[in-house]
């Protein structure tokens, strides 16, 4: 198991006992004293402390599952690592879930809580980027108070879900082929207002968990 940000270490504490005996943990994160934290919840995990996920080298191509909640917002990672060029420059959150995507073994999964801005954003990097070498399985979003009590935010939060292709990376990818990477799709709420939203939850509705809004 990868998570990328260890914050409030919930992902390790909380893998259900069914998976713990044969579950590997490895993680990054910037603070040390939340590094510690983790350690105890799971000893044998591999904790990368007072590291950013950008200066984390794990193995390409090898983890199981990775999961997390990777932190957001207009921040830009330089990554100076050349094997990674093409994710240099993305936004925090962008970044986090592309160089994830990179440690991933073939048929491997990863989930993400991440903002709404990942699925409906109009700036395709990251979604692009991994268009050509995910499936996308599918998504929940969450009303915007979902964690207002756990961590006293209010924002529009997805569930993302992606498997690693198997095969050969695609090329020419579109939105006419994928609807998560069309942030065009329009729904109409309750209030018979026209609500501009990713294709996939215009199509798919029963994902969303309350009442879409502008």
């Amino acid at each position: 198991f990868l998570d990328p940000t260890v914050v409030t270490v919930n992902f390790i504490g909380l893998v259900p006992g069914v998976m713990w005996a044969g579950a590997t943990w490895f993680a990054s994160v910037v603070d040390p004293i939340t590094s510690l934290s983790a350690r105890n919840l799971d000893p044998e995990a591999q904790i990368l402390a007072a590291t950013g996920f950008q200066d984390a080298e794990f193995a390409y191509g090898r983890m199981d599952v990775a999961i997390g909640n990777p932190p957001f917002g207009d921040e830009r990672i330089t990554d100076t690592n050349k094997k990674r060029a093409e994710i240099s420059g993305f936004k925090i959150h962008n970044y986090v879930i592309s160089k994830s995507a990179m440690h991933l073994r073939p048929g491997g999964i990863m989930s993400f809580v991440v903002t709404s801005r990942f699925l409906d954003t109009a700036n395709p990097e990251a979604r692009e980027y991994l268009a050509k070498n995910f499936k996308f399985i599918g998504a929940f979003r969450l009303p915007n108070d979902a964690f207002a009590e756990n961590a006293g935010t209010e924002v529009t939060t997805d569930i993302v879900f992606l498997q690693r292709l198997r095969g050969e990376q695609r090329d020419g990818v579109t939105a006419d082929d994928m609807p998560w990477l069309d942030t065009k799709g329009r729904l109409l709420n309750q209030d018979n207002e026209t609500v501009t939203l990713n294709r996939y939850f215009a199509e798919n509705p029963g994902m969303l968990l309350g009442k879409p809004s502008m």
